[in-house]
């Protein structure tokens, strides 16, 4: 069933005026990045502590061709919102969709990749999976064969609890979703593959339903699909909603509830929409955020350090990138529009400066570069009166955010009085992954953040957590999702 029934926030509006400005980047650095890049991602890949990127690049120009440098470019950050220049890897022609993930278990972030039949999309794509030696360097394992056709999205998360990553894969060609069960070194087979509607862009992963493991949403030209997975990777389709010429999805918790909310890209009717869940897969609430003409992708973070998730949206038509601000109940307005070129397609926000704040990295599908922006907000400091006017009448642990989150997460709770907190992150079975704090801490509203590490300094696998706070008397415990 198809749900047509909507609650439009009406009090969204745009803000067009300079000086009215929460948020500004300045534009740095680019770097050639292969023939038409598309889609890109991030994580430490040489374990150096700095955000390295991996972007894809389709060659689309020389079919039936390949190029010799056809396939991923991986470029390596210094901390400084600088990047050295990448190293190519080979994986064939067109690739489009690529994700991360720690796919052979040994604690460092590999990279998947597809190879699309070139001779005319109609066989089935390939796999790539290039595994990781932990200091950035890849080997391309051997080629497996999916049953999606012209692959645009892909995402990495353990369907089937074994903390392995899975590979969840949408066919646009052939309108379907397929499941890449990871054998847990690295070597995928075909589960499962169903019919998903008419031309399949991208897919996410949360845990919409609330039982603890990952459900999937995907969009297609027509609607939003939601399915939910009952633990062992086997999924049942929940629920779908009608929108238009989808090209992209983002799951956060946007209204800060406990639950992953969706937010969904339409370049043919200039809107972003919010999906607010009630946290039994539905999504009953409904924002409809008017942005500038034909926008394609979004990266979300906290641009502006007010605790609410905000959005960077690309516009390739127009050679821009918007930045909307959230206002912390799934609305979100328009702040600024930066010029970018040469037809933005796709970005992801991370510290690349490490300065403590978000910046953005820009893949320009027809400059074949990406570009660096950087975060140059001034946030003003809290006053020793606000933290005073701040101190909590009880104690509480609140939900962290992002949740689910990609790279690192802030966990807030507050303190009515001093008090030894102990805060320790546990992975689904119980174990302990984290000892986040062990210390005496004073009155007032306090803010951690966790990285996804464990006490080992090593990156923990897609899945579920449990943040366990101790203060005094006190004690809470809130799940938290972790997506690569």
């Amino acid at each position: 069933m198809i749900k047509t029934s909507i609650i439009t926030i009406s009090s969204v509006i745009l803000l067009t005026t300079a000086s009215v400005w929460a948020v500004s980047f300045e534009i740095g650095e680019s770097y050639s990045a292969g023939q038409e890049p598309f889609w890109l991602s991030k994580a430490d890949f040489n374990s150096d502590g700095h955000l390295d990127l991996a972007v894809g690049h389709c060659d689309e120009h020389l079919y039936p061709e390949i190029d010799a440098n056809s396939g991923i470019s991986v470029f390596f950050g210094n901390g400084d919102g600088t990047f050295a220049e990448a190293v190519q890897y080979v994986t064939g022609f067109g690739t489009l969709a690529i994700c991360a993930g720690d796919f052979d278990g040994d604690g460092d972030i590999d990279l998947a990749s597809t190879r699309p039949d070139r001779i005319g999309f109609v066989e089935p794509d390939s796999l790539c999976i290039l595994l990781n030696d932990g200091e950035g360097v890849f080997e391309l394992s051997p080629r497996c064969e999916t049953a999606v056709v012209g692959c645009l999205g892909m995402c990495a998360v353990d369907v089937d609890g074994d903390s392995s990553d899975d590979l969840v894969m949408t066919g646009y060609m052939n309108d379907t979703l397929c499941i890449m069960k990871n054998g847990g070194t690295g070597s995928f087979a075909l589960d499962t593959c169903f019919a998903a509607g008419d031309y399949v862009t991208r897919v996410c992963a949360g845990d919409f339903d609330s039982d603890g493991d990952d459900d999937l949403a995907l969009v297609n030209f027509d609607n939003l699909l939601i399915y939910t997975n009952d633990g062992f990777g086997d999924f049942t389709f929940a629920d779908g909603y009608s929108n238009s010429d989808q090209t992209d999805i983002l799951v956060s918790d946007f209204d800060r509830d406990g639950d992953g909310d969706l937010m969904t890209v339409s370049q043919a009717t200039d809107l972003v929409t919010v999906r607010l869940n009630s946290g039994d897969a539905t999504f009953p609430f409904t924002a409809y955020i008017p942005v500038p003409f034909m926008p394609f992708s979004g990266a979300l973070a906290d641009f502006d350090g007010d605790g609410n998730e905000d959005l960077a949206l690309t516009c390739h038509v127009w050679d821009s990138v918007s930045i909307l601000l959230g206002t912390g109940d799934g609305a979100f307005v328009m702040d600024s529009k930066y010029s970018i070129a040469d037809r933005p397609i796709s970005l992801e926000a991370g510290d690349y400066d490490e300065d403590g704040d978000y910046d953005l990295v820009v893949v320009n599908n027809y400059s074949n570069e990406i570009t660096i922006m950087l975060n140059t907000t001034v946030v003003t400091d809290v006053t020793e009166e606000d933290k005073v006017a701040e101190v909590p009448s009880s104690f509480g642990l609140r939900q962290n955010y992002p949740n689910p989150f990609n790279s690192s997460t802030n966990i807030q709770f507050d303190l009515s009085q001093r008090a030894f907190v102990e805060m320790t992150i546990y992975n689904i079975a119980g174990q302990v992954v984290r000892y986040l704090v062990t210390e005496e801490m004073s009155a007032g509203v306090h803010t951690v953040e966790w990285n996804g590490s464990s006490d080992a300094g090593v990156p923990v696998a897609t899945g579920i957590y449990l943040c366990h706070l101790k203060a005094g008397d006190f004690v809470s415990m809130k799940k938290m999702a972790l997506l690569k």
